[in-house]
């Protein structure tokens, strides 16, 4: 099973894509924002079981004023890939109900949640956003060519299990086995308009934009090979590149800016770290972000 993916052959610091679709307005940080923000002091430990302490959450700086619900509403099935993520202790307060479900240490006053989980669960309650259901990179959106859900799970269940295979068997065999995954290249922030610049989407955001490898590639290629297979047309690869969303908004006074990004990689350098990509799912996306629900799911690192 596939537990690391290939980077590219070097980081690019110009580019990027915003949300599910590229904006007509962004601003990307520069390697040179990024450097001043994560002092070297800042680093983590890149061993997933090793904790680091998050910075202090007051409840009562989150945001206590409701933004409207996302009003925009999708289309059709997606697919997701998982990223890895890090262990991050946090502050323990009773009054801070974010991920209360989670087991704390009593004796030190904390507990331990998932990264990217916390730091979408907390942009969501800080600017009073609605989060995001799940981490994820997007592969594909808005696939509306099957009938049902039963006959796009036939399609993931068949022919995408027997090509993933496929990839990883391949991967196994080849010459490198040098670890080396998804690497951080910036922060996004962005704002697009149904109908402006060729978008088909109102809405805000802010994201990690990550650099493509050769893996990632060949299972983007693959993905719109097999789910369109009966639409070559649609098989050209998206305008986006890989991201990881923290937050999304309605586009009138948005609220989400760069200095969100900028604020949330301060306070969480975890952001910044390379990731593995731990599975693809599926997920039905029609609606507004609350009636979002994964079908189904593969993964594409080893069961521990």
């Amino acid at each position: 099973m596939i537990t690391h993916l290939p980077a590219a052959a070097e980081i690019k610091w110009e580019g990027g894509g915003g949300g599910l679709g590229a904006g007509h307005r962004r601003r990307k940080l520069t390697r040179k924002d990024i450097d001043d923000i994560v002092a070297p002091t800042t680093t983590t430990t890149s061993a997933v079981a090793s904790s680091t302490t998050a910075p202090p959450v007051d409840s009562s700086s989150h945001n206590s004023k409701r933004r409207d619900p996302l009003r925009f509403r999708f289309k059709g099935y997606s697919l997701w890939l998982e990223p890895e993520q890090f262990s991050l202790r946090i502050p323990s307060k009773k009054s801070d109900t974010l991920f209360s479900h989670t087991k704390s240490n009593t004796k030190s006053n904390t507990r331990v949640v998932s990264d990217l989980d916390y730091i979408l669960a907390l942009a969501g309650a800080e600017k009073g956003v609605s989060p995001i259901p799940q981490p994820h990179l997007t592969l594909l959106y808005g696939m509306c060519q099957f009938a049902s859900e039963e006959e796009i799970k036939t399609v993931f269940n068949g022919p995408l299990r027997e090509a993933l295979e496929e990839i990883i068997t391949r991967e196994n065999n080849g010459i490198s086995d040098r670890s080396s995954p998804l690497q951080f290249n910036s922060g996004l922030a962005g704002v697009v308009f149904d109908g402006i610049d060729g978008e088909e989407m109102d809405m805000a955001w802010t994201e990690i934009s990550l650099d493509t490898n050769p893996v990632y590639d060949r299972i983007l290629k693959t993905v719109h090979h097999i789910f369109y297979k009966e639409q070559p047309q649609q098989q050209q690869q998206p305008a986006w590149k890989p991201h990881i969303s923290l937050a999304y908004d309605n586009p009138e006074e948005t609220i989400l800016h760069d200095e969100t990004v900028r604020d949330l990689i301060a306070r969480f350098p975890t952001l910044t770290k390379e990731r593995n990509v731990k599975a693809i799912s599926l997920w039905d996306t029609n609606g507004t972000m609350s009636e979002w629900k994964c079908l189904d799911r593969i993964c594409l690192q080893p069961q521990k």
